[in-house]
């Protein structure tokens, strides 16, 4: 039982005892000669007291709590005054305040209601005078038997109260280790795709140094030679004939060594490692995601092309995250799958989880955000689930020119 449903519990309680003890009065009024306006004044009374005892159970400080309780202990004295011997009346309200106190202020406060309680019985076995009618004093069976109710029902309800008491920590402990729990998660997917990241950024930052290396070395080494040849050509040009040749040939092999360098160097600048690339990006997202997760999840490429084009990459990259992320945090899922298709001249990527699902959808920022920039490209998305069925996020996208095929 949550907090709110326990708090429900505890006022329909009340409510309950309140209106026993009205019924209760109105029939002893009649039947002990009581003036009848002692029944207008106890409905006021009684009106008091529950309100008293509800309060207790909203109101935080401890001192407000225990006024109320005092007060609410005065009121059910004057309620039972008139009854005497009748003491069921002063049983179910002591009873209803005995659970409000056990559960919402200490175990001592119930425990000193307990003590009132009996202690005003023990008072009333005296006969008192009330509105000048004689009301007998309650019998020792009946006193005994009403301070037996009284001392069970403070244990039980104290037990009651700790075993939910006990059950509402549970909770928030286990919200608390899933919240740090699914806060880790994300951290871990975050550090993964920092490292795959950091990789291709050495990567790419070792491309480039071996390009500037060949550019100022070897490259500039071969265009020395290749003067040095064309000077020695020249010098050659009008004596031996055969020396001619040799460097003729020799500094076509160096231009060739030079074309080749030149076309190495400008291959390795251009061959940059994106953040985002196509199916090798998503692949390696869903391969992060299932070791951090633990979750089940599988990657159907079907005839989707290799790359998508650039804002295309970013979109699907962003959009298989999404869905995923969705189904880890809210779908509670165990297994996710995604497939990526053409359709209809563009792509098609679904991913379906077996989550929670939902009755009715409440987008975040994450899909509602996804949702205009996939409109933006002429695509579209839909977010479709039932409760207990899980989640399907369904988007098409245009996919034109070579990536297309």
């Amino acid at each position: 039982m949550n907090e709110w449903a326990f708090r429900l519990f505890v006022i329909s309680f009340v409510v309950t005892a309140h209106i026993v003890t009205f019924l209760q009065i109105q029939e002893s009024s009649a039947t002990m000669g009581l003036p009848l306006h002692w029944q207008s004044q106890s409905m006021i009374l009684l009106g008091i007291s529950s309100l008293f005892s509800i309060l207790i159970i909203f109101i935080r400080k401890p001192i407000a709590r225990w006024t109320l309780a005092t007060l609410v202990i005065l009121v059910i004295a004057l309620i039972g005054l008139p009854a005497g011997h009748y003491l069921v009346q002063q049983l179910a309200l002591f009873l209803s305040l005995i659970l409000v106190t056990c559960s919402f202020v200490s175990v001592g406060c119930s425990i000193s209601i307990s003590a009132i309680a009996i202690f005003i019985v023990i008072v009333l076995k005296h006969p008192l005078s009330a509105w000048g009618v004689l009301v007998p004093a309650p019998d020792v069976n009946s006193a005994i038997v009403f301070s037996l109710i009284i001392v069970v029902s403070t244990v039980l309800f104290n037990i009651l109260s700790y075993f939910q008491k006990r059950l509402l920590s549970i909770r928030q402990f286990r919200e608390s280790v899933e919240d740090v729990s699914q806060r880790l998660i994300q951290a871990n997917l975050r550090l993964q795709e920092y490292a795959a990241l950091s990789g291709e950024t050495a990567i790419t930052s070792e491309r480039k140094r071996l390009a500037r290396d060949l550019h100022d070395t070897t490259a500039y080494t071969l265009s020395n030679l290749v003067m040095m040849m064309e000077a020695g050509i020249v010098l050659a040009k009008d004596g031996n004939s055969k020396l001619n040749r040799m460097l003729i040939q020799a500094r076509n092999f160096a231009l060739d060594g030079l074309m080749e360098a030149r076309q190495f160097v400008e291959a390795l600048r251009r061959s940059q490692l994106t953040r985002v690339n196509g199916l090798r990006a998503v692949f390696q997202l869903v391969k992060t995601f299932e070791k951090a997760t633990k979750i089940e999840t599988t990657l159907h490429l079907g005839d989707a092309p290799w790359s998508f084009g650039d804002a295309e990459n970013i979109i699907i990259y962003r959009l298989v995250q999404e869905g995923m992320t969705n189904a880890l945090r809210h779908g509670n899922a165990k297994s996710i799958t995604i497939s990526l298709n053409k359709e209809k001249g563009g792509l098609r990527v679904n991913i379906q989880d077996d989550g929670v699902g939902f009755v009715e959808l409440k987008e975040g920022y994450g899909i509602t955000g996804m949702r205009e920039r996939i409109e933006q490209l002429g695509g579209s998305l839909q977010v479709m689930g039932k409760p207990q069925a899980g989640t399907l996020v369904s988007a098409w996208l245009p996919i034109v020119g070579n990536h297309a095929n």
